[in-house]
């Protein structure tokens, strides 16, 4: 029954509306919001930086936690072309110095080029799901999205750091009356993850501002 269900509602959407979508955006990333994010401030110029992430495809379906109140379409969301471009131009603004590498270098590399550190981003998993409450002859949506991946940070001395670095963020709409759930779920959605997008990319970068103080210091 939940099948036919799904399948007519899907019908409903194709020859009768247009589907509402989520569509997350690139950021913009400021100099200051880097500042205010590191842990470590000091002089900017870390020298010459190289940054490698994955060639990634982050197309993910957003799931429902629950289903009361209506029976929301499952949303395809894709994060891929956000992702990559809030990344690159972050990192352009974090760094006085960088270049992106289509792949990780050695230290005799880094040192015959006269790069002074690496950074490596791990493809993140992607994980965003929705909440659809009934209260009464009202509605309730919420929607998270959450980006967790690896850093890996290293320097001409074969110096190698880590870390886990994991975001959620969220957006949420009360007290809706009749609701179309589509219409409802979609920017929530996408909101969410340009803005999950956003901040992972920015803990990123000020985390491996952060690690390569350290590692300059240690030398």
């Amino acid at each position: 029954m939940k099948k036919i269900t799904s399948i007519f509602a899907v019908g409903i959407c194709l020859f009768a509306v247009a589907c509402a979508k989520a569509e997350p955006k690139a950021s913009t990333i400021t100099r200051s919001e880097i500042a205010a994010a590191q842990l470590i401030n000091a002089n900017d110029d870390l020298g010459h930086i190289a940054v490698y992430f994955e060639e990634i495809d982050l197309k993910t379906k957003a799931y429902a936690t629950t289903y009361r109140g209506c029976m929301p379409l499952v949303k395809d969301v894709d994060l891929t072309a956000p992702y990559t471009q809030t990344i690159r131009a972050g990192f352009k603004q974090g760094f006085a110095n960088v270049e992106f590498v289509s792949a990780p270098m050695s230290t005799q590399e880094m040192k015959e080029k006269n790069i002074q550190a690496q950074i490596q981003l791990k493809k993140p998993t992607v994980v965003i799901e929705y909440r659809v409450k009934e209260n009464f002859l009202m509605t309730d949506f919420k929607a998270f999205a959450t980006l967790k991946g690896t850093l890996f940070v290293n320097n001409q001395t074969g110096a190698l750091q880590q870390k886990i670095l994991s975001i959620t963020k969220g957006d949420e709409v009360n007290g809706t009356f009749i609701p179309d759930c589509d219409r409802e779920l979609a920017p929530l959605i996408e909101n969410a993850a340009t803005e999950a997008i956003k901040q992972f990319a920015l803990k990123n970068i000020s985390t491996s501002k952060d690690i390569i103080r350290i590692q300059n210091s240690q030398k």
